[in-house]
């Protein structure tokens, strides 16, 4: 072969070996899900634009009957699910973040098999066929990333769903599905913790192992917001941040306690919990039963007497154990009302 066409040759490579970079740049760089056309973009942009629930999901349906086949009908069900959450349809919510999840899914693995293709076939390609992607190219390890964190959104999401529609057994499990896409989430770490301790088995063996498992993820969430707090970032958080990050953690790890019958440990927890969240009626009535089972009546009477002060979901609950140690200690109920007016002013100090 003469010189010249050498050159032909190793120039013809050169520009097909440009052209399949350039389709495989291409390619990774349009991996995303995406509108197909400028009337489905000005739908989406409008769904994103609406600020009331009951127009987003309006706006949602009809888009999913006019774009059935859209590449964005994850985006769409994950807009659903949000705007569910936000009106207190949880099981709706479940029902629209299954739906998203199991597309996205489905969307992601297909991207997949089409970067596996790419890299076992040599052969040339059809002029049809779609772009090859490059499973070396950064664009294509970002979008996997960008997969992983939209697992675990959903997972997370999902959770907190499940726990608003009090399905203990879907809110662990999906709890448990994105501590495995990140095993130091902080967020799933409190929330799992919490989840399993607010239910307690009556089965002393289950229980055991449950609250073993609960108290295991929140000393982890303590030692990772002890590293975020000493971190960097730690003097730019927000003090309301902070607190109440603190303030769930300490009052899952006392409600666990409670739960093992560490009733010290307990005391210890609840009392750091009310240092961050100094008004919860909870905190109190949960710290008064940890006193009363230590037979610190005293103790156990200021704080039940504060957690009623603050009225709440759980004041009939505080109210009765209350009356109960009162009457105990004092052999009748008068001055009580004083009494909660006294605790309560005692708040804080």
């Amino acid at each position: 072969m003469g010189l010249f066409a050498l050159l032909c040759c190793s120039q013809l490579a050169a520009a097909q070996r440009r052209n399949a970079d350039r389709e495989a740049a291409i390619a990774t760089q349009n991996l995303a899900p995406r509108a197909q056309s400028e009337e489905e973009a000005a739908a989406v942009n409008a769904l994103q634009a609406e600020a009331d629930p009951r127009a987003q999901l309006a706006t949602a349906d009809n888009f999913l009957k006019t774009y059935p086949a859209s590449q964005l009908v994850g985006l769409i069900h994950r807009i659903r699910m949000q705007a569910h959450l936000k009106l207190g349809n949880p099981r709706d919510a479940i029902a629209a973040g299954e739906a998203g999840l199991a597309f996205d899914l489905q969307y992601l693995e297909s991207v997949m098999k089409r970067a596996e293709a790419s890299a076992a076939t040599s052969a040339r390609r059809d002029r049809n066929a779609p772009p090859p992607i490059d499973k070396n190219a950064p664009a294509f390890h970002a979008f996997v990333a960008e997969g992983e964190q939209l697992r675990l959104y959903y997972y997370q999401q999902l959770m907190r769903a499940a726990q608003g529609a009090d399905d203990f057994s879907k809110a662990v499990d999906y709890g448990e599905k994105a501590l495995a896409v990140n095993p130091d989430d902080l967020f799933t770490l409190i929330t799992l913790a919490q989840t399993i301790a607010e239910r307690p088995s009556t089965n002393d063996k289950e229980n055991g192992q449950a609250m073993e498992r609960a108290e295991d993820l929140a000393l982890r969430a303590s030692r990772h917001l002890k590293d975020l707090m000493a971190g960097p970032s730690g003097p730019s958080m927000p003090a309301d941040q902070r607190n109440e990050l603190l303030g769930a953690v300490y009052a899952t790890l006392g409600r666990i306690y409670l739960n093992q019958r560490r009733y010290g440990d307990s005391e210890k927890a609840f009392l750091a919990a009310i240092e961050a969240r100094k008004d919860d009626p909870v905190l109190y009535l949960r710290l008064g039963l940890a006193y009363a089972q230590q037979n610190k009546r005293s103790d156990a009477l200021d704080a039940l007497a504060k957690s009623v002060y603050l009225k709440g979901v759980t004041e009939a609950q505080a109210r009765q154990y209350l009356e109960a140690v009162y009457q105990q200690e004092r052999k009748s109920l008068d001055g009580l009302d004083l009494y909660i007016q006294a605790a309560g002013a005692r708040i804080g100090r």
